[in-house]
């Protein structure tokens, strides 16, 4: 009587869960129960309409999590610049950017900063400590040019105004601090 009621159990809940799921394309639900000394099996054919949907609520899953984990420094990736000092930002992974500064001097050389660094979202700014200052110097005939790294392991501070600007604060050498740089618009070529 126990197995009885076991097989009966088993194939009701494979008749219910055929139900909900597993539907041919005209709507009917295809199920083949059988039951032999005590064990049941239940065989569903899903179908192509099933897998669709199934398929479908995977994507939008999968697009839905792409968006919760964008990269909120998407919002200002791209070029800025301050008194033809230029800066780019990149975004890189979930919370994390690449910043590179390019100023260069009325001699020609210039010095280029290369950080990376984290978002806090706190003080809406770019946290970096592993800043690298390189300096290039072109000879006066500019034939020839010396690459001399100034320092590594910089620190400071990107800050991101509501207007499309942002402030480099640079705690190395105090070289940038408080200057405000603008988004540059791409133009088309």
């Amino acid at each position: 009587m126990k197995t009885r009621k076991k097989i009966l159990s088993i194939i009701m809940a494979f008749m219910i869960a055929g139900s909900l799921g597993a539907c041919s394309s005209n709507g009917e639900t295809e199920s083949d129960v059988s039951s032999t000394e005590g064990t049941a099996s239940v065989t569903e054919t899903s179908s192509v309409a099933a897998n669709t949907a199934a398929s479908s609520a995977a994507s939008s899953k999968v697009v839905s999590n792409l968006i919760d984990d964008q990269n909120p420094l998407m919002n200002f990736i791209g070029p800025y610049s301050c008194d033809g000092v230029e800066m780019n930002i990149r975004a890189l992974g979930t919370d994390e950017a690449e910043v590179s500064v390019n100023w260069t001097k009325e001699d020609g050389s210039f010095s280029f900063w290369n950080m990376t660094g984290k978002w806090n979202a706190g003080s809406k700014a770019i946290d970096y400590f592993d800043c690298e200052k390189t300096e290039i110097t072109i000879s006066d005939d500019g034939a020839s040019s010396s690459e001399k790294i100034a320092y590594q392991n910089g620190a400071g501070h990107i800050i991101f105004g509501d207007d499309n600007k942002v402030t480099w604060d640079d705690t190395q050498e105090h070289i940038a601090d408080g200057m405000t740089f603008e988004f540059v618009q791409p133009t088309a070529r």
